[in-house]
């Protein structure tokens, strides 16, 4: 379910009007409320972007010297401390957390630092380098950079967030419509019978006014009350006594649906984003398929050809945004894949001790491979005669 917002107290507000009574709808009782306003689409995009900068945020930016995978400079630039306001967990999400909500992002190094644009302007010119103008770190003006001197992501080739504020406001007008009808059908109403022979006593405008605007409005929005009326008037409730749910379940319906959509949209199964817990394993492994895995490439890609290029790749030079960590999830979870990575000889003892973040025993045992005699051809025997696995 989604959050409702119209000025201060708005949450508040809409779960009050929800569950308690209120005035009812008469011609002479003022109860103009305060216009509130349906945030369900900002709420499931904020939350589609928490779970893909959370994830993308747990990979390993590796970095590669003429094919030796080495913890320099560029290491810890990227993994931890990119600039002097922000770690590398931070730096991550904030950066697909931008590129998520944004649909692009722009990556800028000044004085050996990487900062994120908060905003910047973007000149095309046919086959010629891009321009990147007016950029803006952090309220500070940069000086206007070509492409190949700065970072840019881009998600989506067309921005998919107008689609979806289109289609999400039809289904708030639909969840709008339900909480309308749902405060409509049970509020306070009633109907207040006045005898002939007492009209009169309603001659005077100011008197109405307030029998009806302040003393029956004070009387229904109490939640103990009692209200004096004058001899010969009768008021008679006509609140429904039990509360038909239907609309609650318009709403709920609604709302997944906004959920469902944002979730295809940003290719995170709707389930997940819903909160819900079933199937989990089909879900983790699409999610990490097709929401966090094309992210980590398009790092790995922009970050390689950019700062090393051509000469330095085919050399053995580059970045590798690895999200195995990720995927492996809890050591004792993992222990099954860790048992066949190391068997089949894919792994060394200590590249699997790196997945799982544990430090590196740094011994030649640990850094052999090792392959169990299942993996080994027909006819094929353990050198030295040995029945050792």
């Amino acid at each position: 379910m989604g959050i409702f917002t119209g000025g201060a107290g708005g949450f508040g507000r809409w779960v009050a009007e929800l569950f308690s009574p209120r005035e009812g709808d008469m011609v002479s009782v003022t109860q103009d409320a305060e216009p509130w306003t349906l945030e369900l689409e900002r709420v499931a995009i904020m939350t589609a972007t928490g779970y893909l900068s959370a994830a993308v945020a747990q990979s390993v930016i590796r970095t590669f010297l003429d094919g030796e995978e080495v913890y320099g400079g560029e290491y810890y630039l990227w993994n931890i401390s990119p600039n002097v306001n922000q770690n590398g967990t931070q730096f991550l999400q904030d950066l697909v957390d931008t590129l998520v909500y944004n649909n692009e992002a722009l990556v800028v190094e000044r004085k050996g630092q990487l900062f994120i644009a908060d905003s910047y302007g973007r000149t095309e010119d046919g086959t010629k380098p891009d321009i990147f103008t007016g950029i803006s770190i952090r309220g500070e003006p940069c000086p206007d950079r070509a492409a190949k001197n700065v970072l840019y992501l881009k998600l989506h080739n067309e921005d998919i967030r107008p689609l979806l504020s289109g289609l999400c406001r039809q289904y708030e007008g639909v969840i709008g419509g339900a909480l309308e009808s749902y405060r409509k059908a049970y509020a306070d109403k009633g109907i207040l019978n006045i005898e002939a022979a007492q009209t009169n006593k309603l001659a005077d405008d100011k008197l109405r006014d307030d029998l009806l605007n302040n003393r029956f409005k004070n009387f229904f929005s109490a939640k103990n009350a009692v209200l004096p009326l004058y001899a010969g008037y009768n008021y008679t409730s006509h609140t429904r006594p039990v509360r038909n749910t239907s609309e609650l379940a318009d709403v709920k319906n609604m709302s997944d649906e906004i959920y469902n959509r944002v979730g295809q949209a940003f290719r995170i199964p709707p389930s997940m984003l819903r909160g819900e817990v079933a199937n989990n394993e089909a879900a983790d492994a699409r999610f990490l398929q097709l929401g966090v895995r094309p992210i980590c490439n398009m790092l790995t890609e922009e970050i390689t050809r950019k700062r090393y290029g051509e000469d330095g790749y085919v050399k053995g030079s580059y970045v590798l945004v690895d999200p195995s960590n990720v995927e492996l999830g809890g050591v004792f979870s993992a222990a099954p894949k860790i048992d066949k990575l190391i068997n089949c000889g894919v792994f060394s003892i200590d590249e699997v001790r790196a997945k799982t973040r544990e430090p590196l025993l740094g011994t030649p045992e640990a850094q052999a491979h090792y392959i169990t005699k299942n993996y080994r051809k027909i006819g094929e025997t353990q050198e030295g005669g040995g029945d050792e696995e």
